[in-house]
């Protein structure tokens, strides 16, 4: 079999490029991802990134060139996005290969920096970062009749617009100080693409404000066409004056008959924010990720910018790089007195009206003044495809064949489940809950002591049918003796993925040093371990060996063993954020958490407050809950806060966990 191939996708290529991104991403109500992004899939650039098995190609990262107009500043940068991987072929390490490809060619090419779609891990573990600031409005009727009622008084008339009003479109265009650089015909072919549009089902309207006979602003509402979708109508684009903006996107309100019309309005918008007032709107962040590959290159690229900003100011102040090693680490001198700053400081400095800086240089006058100055800009026709392009993944699920869940658990679950409990799950039944997603962990069980017992190669003949899709974890009970020795026959035997233990069902002290051999083993595989570190209903189990804080001393013995807490170690969650947060390697799933949500939303909230949730994966603990049902109550985890002062969960922080890699995160395969 020959290796795998990274390359440039040729224009010759490019039509193999769309057939696997609308196989990954589109149905046949969509159109093809080569009419909605020509800038990706037309041929024009060649700078796209595939990997090629066989010269089949199975992965691809679209990458395309494009200057950000800052004021008087050209900045160039790349976009990344319509990055997949054919289903097949997941799991390789493709992804974070293509990346790696594309940060060597916007080096090469003078790119400053690069503009990703996505906000997967893997964007983060390789440098990219959220940025920014915006509010996503909600404009409804009543609102909107109030901003239409607030410009009666000015002679404005909104209409559609017609073939004869490109060169008004794109002087609007052209006249917004922070923007994409292009050519009317760039507007125009990006404008009947639909990209963002196509992937929400919808379609274009274009409207025009006049005032004595001049175009004064316009704006790109996408509304329900055809096709069946529950997508909320949204603005793509505007351009023009505020007020005159504001009033079109109200009277397409009325004009469509809309419940409501979404829009992400930057920090920097003052003037729309105010004449959209008092529509309701919640605090986000940009949509997306970013990386600056080279710092020294776009803090020159910004300079015309920085002098017409503040010219006495800008001369007091520069930047160099840190030459410490560590990536994107810089010096940013201020008056003669130097600070470091790592790659997220800058990131920040450069993008966020409340930067996250050492207190010092965040009180820095000169800092206030000339920073931010890279602001979102809201021309973005590389679409993110956030809702589409992002995997889901159960780190949590289990298989019962017969007489694999007996003895003293299943009494247990009698009692509490009613005598007529049998529980099975079987291999068929399995794929079924799972067809909706992108992939699974499937647990083996080795548990004699309570009557779990669902053997290695059970689970390995059915993963083996699903390879890249489906992993097993295998399971050897700590008190057999030899146990390092059995799990390593069972990886090499039967190409399983890692270790799930459990204190409480395998009678047995994690952090006794008899057990450290079996973790060392493990740790030599690279391994990760997914524990049961919590309560159960089984009255035989060992209570007092499942506190997560047992695991914090095979942590620090092996600090690069990775390890899953699994139902975020309940009743002790705080417990296990606390053991979580201090160890790089650990991690913690939300299975089983949908049916006590207060439980469920207070652990949430302490994660939050102390900053873990990129550590959190999802797993539903499938058959005992479904991963449909724990997306669903999972989503809904904000419902006991209505009507309260309590704090919500960010929505953010929902979805990212629902599409975390755990995959590539935990390196399976």
């Amino acid at each position: 079999m020959r290796m795998a191939e990274i390359r440039f996708v040729s224009k010759d290529d490019c039509k193999e490029a769309a057939a696997l991104a609308d196989f990954v991403f589109r149905d046949k109500e969509q159109s093809s991802m080569a009419v909605a992004f020509p800038s990706i899939f037309s041929g024009s650039y060649e700078s796209s990134i595939g990997v090629y098995e066989e010269d089949k190609l199975v992965a691809f990262a679209g990458l395309v060139p494009s200057v950000l107009q800052i004021g008087p500043s050209r900045v160039p940068i790349f976009s990344l996005g319509a990055v997949c991987t054919h289903p097949d072929f997941r799991g390789r390490g493709y992804a974070g290969a293509m990346q790696n490809e594309a940060f060597s060619h916007i080096e090469k090419s003078g790119g400053t920096m690069l503009l990703v779609s996505g906000e997967l891990d893997i964007y983060l573990r390789n440098g990219c970062r959220r940025f920014g600031a915006m509010r996503e409005y909600s404009l409804k009727p009543e609102t909107a009749a109030r901003i239409e009622h607030k410009s009666s008084n000015r002679k404005l008339i909104v209409r559609e617009a017609r073939e004869s009003d490109w060169f008004m479109l794109n002087e609007l265009d052209e006249a917004n100080p922070v923007r994409y650089r292009r050519s009317m015909y760039e507007l125009a072919t990006l404008t009947r693409a639909e990209a963002i549009a196509s992937i929400y089902k919808l379609k274009h309207r274009i409207y025009v404000a006049e005032e004595a006979g001049t175009a004064i602003a316009f704006a790109i509402v996408a509304v329900k066409a055809q096709w069946e979708t529950g997508s909320q109508p949204r603005v793509i684009e505007w351009a023009g004056e505020a007020e005159a903006a504001a009033l079109i996107l109200a009277c397409a309100v009325r004009e469509n008959s809309l419940s409501e019309l979404g829009l992400f309005v930057p920090w920097q918008e003052k003037a729309l924010q105010s004449a959209l007032e008092p529509a309701s709107y919640e605090p986000t962040t940009n949509s997306g990720t970013v990386k600056i590959v080279n710092p020294m290159r776009l803090w020159e690229r910004l300079q015309p910018y920085l002098f017409e900003r503040n010219k006495e100011l800008a001369s007091r102040i520069s930047l160099a790089d840190a030459n410490t090693g560590e990536e994107g680490a810089v010096e940013l001198t201020v008056d003669g007195i130097a600070y470091s700053l790592h790659a997220d400081e800058l990131t920040t400095l450069l993008f966020d009206p409340e930067p996250q800086l050492p207190a010092e240089l965040a009180g820095n006058s000169i800092v206030q003044a000339l920073f931010p100055c890279l602001c979102h800009t809201h021309r973005v026709f590389i679409s993110s495809e956030k809702e589409r392009l992002r995997m889901i993944f159960d780190c949590h699920t289990h298989l019962f064949g017969p007489g694999h869940f007996g003895g003293p658990t299943l009494a247990a679950a009698k009692r509490a489940w009613g005598e007529h409990t049998e529980m099975l799950a079987l291999p068929e039944q399995h794929e079924e809950n799972i067809k909706d997603i992108d992939g699974a962990i499937v647990l083996a069980f080795d548990g004699p002591a309570t009557g779990m017992n669902v053997p290695n190669e059970y689970v390995a003949d059915y993963v083996s049918k699903k390879p890249g899709r489906l992993f097993g974890f295998a399971s050897v009970d700590p008190n057999r003796d030899n146990a390092a020795g059995i799990l390593e026959a069972a990886i090499k035997e039967y190409g399983l993925s890692g270790l799930k233990l459990g204190p409480i069902y395998q009678n047995f002290y994690p952090d006794s040093k008899e057990h450290y051999e079996l973790y060392a083993k493990a740790d030599e595989l690279k391994l990760p371990i997914l524990w049961h570190q919590g309560t159960s209903f089984v009255p035989e189990g060992y209570l007092d060996a499942s506190r997560p804080a047992m695991l914090d001393p095979i942590a620090r013995a092996f600090p690069n063993l990775k390890m899953i807490i699994a139902h975020m170690g309940h009743p002790w969650t705080d417990e296990c954020i606390a053991v979580v947060r201090k160890n790089p390697a650990m991690f913690m799933d939300i299975s089983a958490l949908g049916t006590r949500p207060w439980q469920f939303y207070n652990a949430m909230v302490l994660a939050v407050e102390y900053g873990v949730t990129h550590k959190i994966l999802f797993g539903s603990d499938y058959p005992f809950f479904t991963t449909a049902q724990t997306i669903e109550r999972f989503r809904a985890i904000n419902d006991l806060t209505e009507g309260t002062k309590l704090p919500r969960i960010p929505e953010q922080v929902i979805e990212d966990i629902i599409h975390r890699n755990t995959p590539d995160l935990l390196g399976l395969k």
